[in-house]
């Protein structure tokens, strides 16, 4: 099935941008009649990546996006060994059948056609194909699950923290309460975003912050909060 996605999403990539081949550059850019002035048709010709970006580097061009390619069909054959993780198969079929056109432009043609622009905003100076917005959807929605599945399968373990927290709570000690609080608080908020790739940056930032305000105790209203937050939010949102 993850096949057909992959061939159908870029043969009729490929097929549009055959017939905008085949027609005068001289009648673009013009309106697409039955978008209502929202989608305008171009004829452009992009030797790089997007923006022109190492068009003065064809080898590079054409072997980043084989490895890319290389590297999620890797991924989705591994993920077809797996039972379920529908939602990662079809994120990757669906990024793999753009990019799948887009790199045969580039090891044929030379070039990617690029053919419509949407009317709105800034979006108005770029110029997409069918093959970008494919591997954009797919990708969005390979992240998603990933996140959605983080959150699922976490590496955080439900029942070893809450043992930790019984076990340390009764001591009394303010100073094995609060590491405690700033320790599993931070874990919760590297969890949160697992699957996110701004997390390598995201956490430093905003873990101390949200550590220090479930931590902070003026008595025992402070400790009630925290152990109280981690334990919900543990029992509720975290499989065992």
């Amino acid at each position: 099935m993850y096949g057909w996605i992959i061939g159908g999403l870029a043969g009729l990539d490929l097929g549009i941008k055959s017939v905008i081949e085949k027609q005068d550059a001289d009648t673009f850019p013009r309106e697409l009649i039955a978008a209502r002035g929202m989608i305008q048709l171009h004829k452009n010709h992009n030797h790089g990546f997007p923006f022109g970006f190492l068009r003065e580097k064809p080898e590079l061009v054409k072997a980043i996006p084989l490895m890319v390619i290389s590297a999620m069909a890797g991924a989705l054959g591994a993920f077809m060994t797996e039972k379920g993780r529908t939602l990662e198969k079809l994120g990757l079929s669906i990024a793999l059948g753009g990019a799948v056109s887009n790199l045969y432009d580039r090891l044929v043609r030379g070039y990617v056609v690029d053919y419509f622009s949407i009317e709105w905003k800034r979006l108005k100076k770029v110029v997409f194909n069918l093959g970008d917005m494919f591997v954009f959807l797919g990708s969005a929605v390979f992240i998603i699950s990933q996140a959605v599945g983080s959150l699922k399968r976490g590496w955080l373990k439900r029942h070893f923290i809450l043992k930790v927290l019984r076990l340390g709570y009764p001591l009394g000690f303010r100073g094995i309460d609060l590491a405690l609080t700033l320790s599993a608080s931070s874990a919760v908020f590297a969890h949160l975003f697992s699957a996110l790739p701004v997390s390598l940056f995201l956490a430093p930032v905003f873990s101390p912050f949200l550590s220090v305000c479930s931590a902070l105790s003026l008595g025992d209203g402070g400790d009630v909060f925290s152990s109280s937050y981690l334990r919900w939010y543990l029992q509720g949102h975290i499989a065992p």
